[in-house]
């Protein structure tokens, strides 16, 4: 399938990751909205705010709340550093673009306010995706 850009690439990824993914593991409505995940899910190519705010933070993903979007969407920005072509090491590798985009729609299955704690671990864990810090890798 061609896609016309890479918000394009990304909504789709992110539709199959919730429909395949989180969806069987029991995440399938968005604790802030109430509404199915991937209803009121937006993704973007974009610099996350922290990246944007400070150096020395080197995000490549980031979930915003729902309250903060007008149409109460839950908004996830994916570096644009991420992807073909990628100065990053290993950034080129479309399993850590996807692991990352992974990373954040679990944020957005466990509510914002969760952050990286026990309920998001356990999300992660369900989903087979695990952490050490903010580092990802699946599992097995």
């Amino acid at each position: 399938m061609a896609y016309m850009n890479s918000e394009a690439y990304l909504t789709n990824a992110a539709n199959n990751i919730v429909h395949d993914i989180f969806e069987p593991a029991g995440y399938d409505i968005n604790p802030a909205t109430k509404a199915p995940l991937s209803e009121k899910l937006r993704v973007r190519c974009g610099y996350p705010l922290a990246h944007a705010l400070r150096k020395d933070i080197k995000a490549i993903g980031m979930c915003m709340p729902s309250s903060a979007s007008a149409g109460e969407f839950t908004e996830i920005f994916i570096s644009p550093v991420l992807g073909k072509g990628s100065p990053m090491p290993g950034g080129d590798d479309p399993r850590v673009l996807l692991s990352t985009l992974t990373h954040e729609i679990g944020h957005a299955a466990v509510g914002y306010a969760a952050g990286h704690g026990p309920e998001f671990m356990k999300c992660m864990e369900a989903i087979n995706l695990s952490m050490k810090g903010t580092d990802m890798r699946v599992a097995g």
